[in-house]
């Protein structure tokens, strides 16, 4: 039987409108294997380069000075690619954000910005 593998992630952004400019500023993200969770989580901050905007401060409370002492996007795309190298799938449970198929991608399109996922 083949394994299945899982990455579930979570983000936190600057704000909801990617017109805007609005970037991710947290990511979290466990591993399923066989519909069980093992026990592997990946979480980093990122370093906006921009406000949080008030409302998505009252959601989160990651706050701009907090993320000053963060990397920006472009130096995490090695450590995200291992963690979601070989996964069935990655998702995220809200509609909001998507990341592009791979890290590398996502920062060399987007260099951290949200994408509307149409949903």
């Amino acid at each position: 039987m083949a394994t299945s593998r899982e990455i579930i992630l979570d983000t936190e952004t600057t704000g909801i409108d990617p017109k805007q400019g609005h970037r991710i500023i947290e990511i979290g993200a466990i591993e399923i294997i066989d519909k069980r969770m093992t026990g592997k989580v990946f979480h980093v901050y990122i370093n906006p380069q921009r406000d949080v905007t008030p409302q998505a401060y009252r959601v989160h409370g990651i706050s701009r000075d907090f993320l000053k002492k963060a990397k920006g996007f472009r130096e995490y795309p090695t450590t995200w690619t291992r963690c979601v190298n070989d996964s069935t799938s990655t998702r995220q449970p809200e509609r909001f954000t998507e990341l592009r198929p791979t890290a590398s991608q996502s920062v060399q399109e987007n260099d951290g910005r949200t994408q509307n996922s149409g949903g």
